[in-house]
């Protein structure tokens, strides 16, 4: 509470913005397999980085589709 949100990492190296996008690269995501309609998923673990915290927090998003 209180701190000043910077943006998200997906590697603990580069900080994307609120809003910008990112090149899809398996490297940085789990492969979560083959649903039953056929599309595979991906997890990404995206976590939020705050200007003036060194504390990271962790949010979760699957993106489903991406081969």
């Amino acid at each position: 509470e209180g701190k000043v949100f910077a943006g998200w990492t997906l590697d603990g190296k580069k900080v994307y913005a609120a809003g910008e996008s990112f090149t899809f690269d398996k490297s940085l995501a789990k492969d979560m397999g083959v649903n039953a309609d056929g599309v595979h998923g991906y997890l990404f673990s995206f976590k939020a980085v705050y200007e003036d915290a060194k504390a990271k927090e962790t949010g979760y998003i699957q993106f489903e589709g991406m081969d």
